[in-house]
């Protein structure tokens, strides 16, 4: 038997002497030496390496970006956003096309992650409207066509409807940071 607590492990045997049962007892004591507190660690310190090691800009690693996600599906809305959030950014949720284009022209939005089949208006339809409003007003926002739509014409259908790049479900993480990254440094 083994019991352990406020510093000391004691483990008992029973041992079988002539006939009798005998109880052998060892105590150990033990010190964990206290975790000493420091502060923080200094990322000034840590930059010229992260420079180094990354090959992107440490001004836009360490970059907030702000996102609207037009996905009708619930739990890949909830996916997309925490992917964001892993990377400091914070994202704007639509369920449609419709309420994409609404959000978009009531705030403002470094890039948009576009679901191609969603109701009242597809991904198509609202990156199309988003481009011909962007044309009275001399902006551009990226827009990232993500779907599960990966058949011969798919990504040639989003390009020609606006949108600036294409990434097919499941998203490969990866991908989906470098061309955010890519998009919004331009």
């Amino acid at each position: 038997m083994l019991a352990a607590g406020d510093g000391q492990a004691v483990y008992s045997s029973e041992k079988e002497v002539t006939g009798q049962a005998q109880e052998q007892k060892y105590c150990l004591t033990f010190f964990a030496p206290e975790p000493k507190l420091r502060s923080p660690p200094s990322y000034k310190n840590l930059l010229p390496l992260a420079e180094f090691m990354h090959p992107f800009p440490m001004s836009q690693i360490f970059r907030t970006l702000h996102i609207l996600i037009a996905e009708d599906n619930l739990i890949n809305q909830k996916l997309a956003v925490r992917l964001l959030q892993k990377q400091g950014h914070t994202s704007t949720v639509a369920n449609t096309g419709r309420e994409a284009l609404e959000a978009w022209t009531q705030q403002s939005f470094d890039a948009i992650l576009m679901d191609m089949m969603m109701p009242e208006m597809d991904g198509l339809e609202a990156a199309m409207a988003i481009r011909e409003r962007e044309k009275t007003t001399g902006t551009h926002i990226p827009i990232i066509a993500i779907t599960a739509n990966a058949m011969m014409g798919d990504r040639d259908k989003c390009l020609a409807a606006g949108m600036d790049e294409y990434i097919s479900k499941p998203v490969d993480v990866a991908k989906l940071y470098e061309v955010l990254h890519r998009l919004t440094s331009e």
